[in-house]
């Protein structure tokens, strides 16, 4: 069973290793086996594996049969497949004997039959020909006018042959000239709808054209927009600054008249004393220590309110 599950390439692959004897013995363990190793390819596979090549007209059973029968007795190898093998040889020469007997009877048989057939074909062929030249004298005035009757049938095909021609002629004409007319009705569609397309891509152009001048314009004004504020703002910038100089000259020319009263006052307490000259000193280096801190504190004052002027202006 194992045997038989196996695939028919690896059980060839088996069988080449097998010598004839264990080959004989594997075809009777079953019907499958046998078909097996009585495939031609076996044989081949055997033959060339044994005696090398074969010839054309050689065939590999017979090899091995001619062999066993001359030295079967002396090997000690004479089977019985090899008588069955004989046996098989002559009932194949009975059935082709009877085959070829068979088909001699069949050949005779079909050649009465052919003779009397021809037979019959002669007499039939005898009868017309009566027939026909009896016929013949009757049947002149017959063919003549079967004749003229062919010829006019024939002249009205040939005529109504030469009108469905016109027909068919006039009709491609037709075709033909709807054709041109479809395919100009197509080239004008088509040269319409590449004019509208252009002329889409012209307003698109035109239109992206318009939104860039308009970007332009809009950034332009922006631009002008900024420089006018920057203008503004410095404007208000040199107004501050002038109005914080004329403040702090006012301040100044205060402070000077101030401290010249005071130093009227103080020459004046001089004269009076020594004393009076020294509190006069020190009270003018009073006021100038106070005029510094009085510019001081406009100084901060103003740079709280402008923070792009510096300290280093003043």
């Amino acid at each position: 069973m194992f045997l038989q599950e196996l695939p028919p390439e690896i059980l060839l692959k088996i069988l080449h290793f097998l010598p004839l004897s264990d080959i004989l013995t594997l075809s009777g363990v079953s019907c499958y086996l046998m078909q097996v190793c009585r495939e031609k390819f076996v044989w081949r596979m055997l033959t060339r594996r044994d005696y090398g090549a074969l010839t054309p007209h050689q065939k590999p059973k017979q090899i091995y049969r001619n062999f066993y029968h001359k030295l079967g007795k002396i090997v000690g190898v004479y089977t019985i497949w090899a008588r069955r093998g004989d046996q098989e040889e002559r009932r194949g020469e009975e059935r082709r004997g009877e085959e070829r007997r068979g088909e001699e009877r069949r050949g005779e048989e079909r050649r009465g039959e052919e003779r009397r057939g021809e037979e019959r074909r002669g007499e039939e062929r005898r009868g017309e020909e009566r027939e026909r030249r009896g016929e013949e004298r009757g049947g002149e005035e017959k063919r003549g006018e079967e004749r003229r009757g062919e010829e006019r049938r024939g002249e009205e095909r040939r005529g109504e042959e030469r009108r469905g021609e016109e027909r068919r002629g006039e009709e491609r004409r037709g075709e033909e000239r709807r054709g041109e007319e479809r395919r100009g009705e197509e080239r004008r569609g088509e040269e319409r709808r590449g004019e509208e397309r252009r002329g889409e891509e012209r307003r698109g152009e035109e239109r992206r054209g318009e939104e860039r001048r308009g970007e332009e314009r809009r950034g332009e004004e922006r631009r002008g927009e900024e420089r006018r504020g920057e203008e503004r703002r410095g404007e208000e910038r040199r107004g501050e600054e002038r109005r914080g100089e004329e403040r702090r000259g006012e301040e100044r020319r205060g402070e000077e008249r101030r401290g010249e009263e005071r130093g009227g006052e103080g020459e004046e307490r001089g004269e009076r004393g020594g004393e009076g000259r020294e509190r006069g000193g020190e009270g003018r280096r009073g006021e100038e220590r106070g005029g510094e801190g009085r510019e001081r504190e406009n100084c901060i004052i103003l740079i709280d309110e402008d923070p792009t002027i510096s300290i280093n202006q003043f």
